[in-house]
């Protein structure tokens, strides 16, 4: 299984369901699964928060082969952020998470900025697709670090 043999769509509200369970079970495999369980999500937590965000402000592309959701891309363009980004843990470092960062900075060219878990092995995802890290902070539900990244835009590698 490659990105290349992955088809990138719009999410629909039928996907819904399928993105947060996903979305659980990639956030379950990383080190931040190790948080108290009351501040861990639930499929539920994450399809409220599905249903909310795409009924207002989130932009979601998926990931799909064969009708499975491999992973998605949420952005939020009117602030221009990347708010998330998973890929499901059996289909990672298959080139699915930097196909839908692609396509995040082709949707927002003019920059974006993006926040993780400063445990999150998906910093070292983002320096090495060349976004900045900006400033550590802490998050205000959870008390966790948080990365704060910044990608610049295409318009600061022309001329």
């Amino acid at each position: 299984m490659t990105a290349s043999a992955t088809q990138f769509r719009t999410a629909v509200p039928a996907d819904r369901q399928a993105i947060a369970e996903m979305w659980l079970s990639s956030w379950a495999s990383t080190r931040l699964a190790k948080t108290p369980v009351e501040s861990q999500p639930t499929v539920e937590s994450l399809r409220e928060r599905l249903d909310a965000e795409m009924a207002g402000k989130w932009t979601v592309t998926v990931a799909e082969k064969a009708g499975r959701i491999q992973g998605f891309l949420a952005l939020d363009q009117s602030a221009a952020v990347l708010d998330q980004l998973f890929v499901a843990p059996d289909c990672q470092g298959q080139g699915i998470g930097g196909a839908l960062l692609s396509r995040a900075k082709e949707i927002m060219p003019d920059g974006f900025s993006l926040r993780t878990a400063a445990e999150n092995e998906a910093t070292g995802f983002y320096d090495r697709a060349g976004l900045q890290r900006v400033r550590m902070m802490v998050h205000p539900a959870t008390g966790h670090r948080l990365m704060q990244y910044r990608w610049s835009g295409s318009a600061a590698f022309a001329a």
